[in-house]
């Protein structure tokens, strides 16, 4: 009998539901979905490969170009290098806020130009013939030494040591040539500095004439300096001074147009014709209160004059003057003018703009460190130093004394530290001048004439940029 093989079938329940759902979806028109299959990953092998080929065939150029052209690989280097290096200056620049300068030779603008102001200055702060009135002893023993000189015929014999024994003063022995400083100094020590200013001068000047009027139509014509502002007398422990045509302290009693139009004046004799000529600016007569001295002795003048901006009153020490030496004589000052227009904080210029004319507030650098210094002079020391600073009418107070000769606070830093908290002026002027001409001046006797001409050249100016401007 044959062996009948059989198969048997295991069916799964899940079949059926699927069977149902392959016939559902033929019932429906579907089709039956392919099964999607991940696409084969890239061959990371190739592709390192390609890498490493395109890597190796750069490397072949450059180093056949190197080898090839080697003056055009080092241009390469330096001009590369070259750029680097200026990009970094500029980019320093940049946030350095840095400054660039430029120069140029300009006329006045619309051929009008302002008054320098000028300082005359004086080596005795107070005259004998003031000093007679408060000392009688000073007179007799000045009188004393003229009978010797006279009996002498000696006019400098007051020079001479021995002058010792004609001086009679209780407690001192002194030579005829230190008496004046000698009573000078009982003043500084006793009286108030607004008193030394204003109780012992002597008159500036006989007369002070401006060749030409502001803005004038008429041509050529003569005006008193005073109608332009008054002249500030300042003193200090050496000098007596006097400035004409300052700014300081007028500004509240004049309107902005005139204060602005009152200090300029043209260049041009006449407006139609545009002549150039040499300026003439003022013209000072000094005759020391009617040519009396302020020494009892000195015969000659011993002043000194210097030209500056209308911002500020310069210490002879401090600034460049020209020695005016003698009585009776004419000299002609010539001037140029150099301006400077500097840019304000952030830039390094960090200039300020001040309000000139204005006593309530600062009015320049200059005004802004004096009164500093008085003020930490005033604070730490209770007086006032007797050099580098000249102190008008407007600074002082019914407090202010002179420092002793000798005092600790001389030897204060306190002028470097002012120094350094007043800002520059954001509109710097400089004046260069000489004596063009010292002549006798036989008409008129113990007069000085002093004329003031501006030369007939440009203005040198010096405008600095930089990235931001205000």
């Amino acid at each position: 009998m044959s062996k009948t093989e059989e198969t048997s079938f295991h069916h799964h329940p899940d079949d059926n539901n699927n069977q149902k759902e392959i016939n559902n979806d033929k019932l429906n028109g579907k089709l039956p979905e392919k099964s999607k299959s991940p696409p084969p990953p890239p061959s990371s092998t190739t592709d390192k490969t390609n890498k490493d080929g395109s890597s190796s065939s750069f490397k072949r150029k450059w180093k056949r170009f190197i080898r090839t052209r080697p003056h055009l690989f080092i241009i390469f280097i330096i001009s590369v290098i070259g750029f680097c290096y200026h990009f970094n200056i500029a980019l320093n620049q940049y946030w350095d806020y840095k400054t660039t300068v430029s120069f140029s030779n300009e006329d006045p603008k619309d051929y009008k130009f302002h008054y320098p102001s000028a300082t005359v200055c004086f080596q005795d702060v107070v005259p004998y013939f003031k000093l007679f009135e408060k000392y009688p002893e000073y007179e007799e023993n000045v009188e004393r030494i003229y009978d010797e000189m006279k009996r002498r015929n000696n006019s400098n014999f007051w020079n001479n040591p021995g002058t010792k024994k004609l001086i009679n003063i209780t407690g001192v022995n002194l030579e005829a040539l230190h008496l004046h400083k000698y009573f000078e100094e009982k003043i500084f020590r006793h009286e108030k500095l607004i008193d030394i200013l204003e109780k012992y001068s002597h008159s500036e000047h006989e007369e002070c004439l401006l060749d030409s009027k502001p803005a004038s139509k008429y041509g050529y014509k003569l005006h008193n300096c005073e109608n332009v502002t008054n002249i500030i007398e300042t003193i200090n422990g050496e000098f007596r001074c006097f400035t004409y045509f300052s700014h300081f302290d007028i500004k509240s009693n004049e309107s902005e147009e005139h204060f602005v139009d009152n200090f300029m004046t043209s260049i041009f004799i006449s407006s139609k014709t545009f002549e150039r000529r040499t300026n003439k600016v003022y013209y000072i007569s000094h005759a020391l209160n009617h040519s009396r001295t302020s020494h009892p002795f000195e015969k000659e003048l011993r002043a000194r004059i210097a030209l500056h901006p209308s911002d500020m009153i310069p210490v002879p020490e401090f600034y460049p003057t020209i020695s005016l030496y003698q009585f009776s004589r004419f000299y002609v000052i010539n001037f140029q003018k150099t301006i400077s227009y500097l840019l304000e904080k952030p830039y390094q210029t960090n200039c300020f703009k001040y309000d000139l004319g204005n006593r309530e507030a600062l009015q320049s650098h200059d005004d802004c460190f004096t009164k500093c210094v008085m003020n930490k002079y005033r604070e730490k020391c209770k007086c006032l130093p007797r050099s580098g600073l000249l102190y008008r009418r407007s600074l002082l107070t019914d407090e202010d004394y002179f420092c002793p000769v000798i005092n600790k606070c001389q030897f204060t830093n306190y002028r470097t530290e002012c120094s350094n908290e007043c800002q520059p002026d954001c509109v710097e002027e400089k004046y260069e001048f000489e004596k063009f001409v010292d002549i006798p001046f036989y008409q008129h006797k113990n007069r000085t004439g002093i004329q003031i001409s501006r030369k007939p050249v440009f203005d040198k100016v010096y405008r600095l940029s930089g990235r931001y401007c205000k």
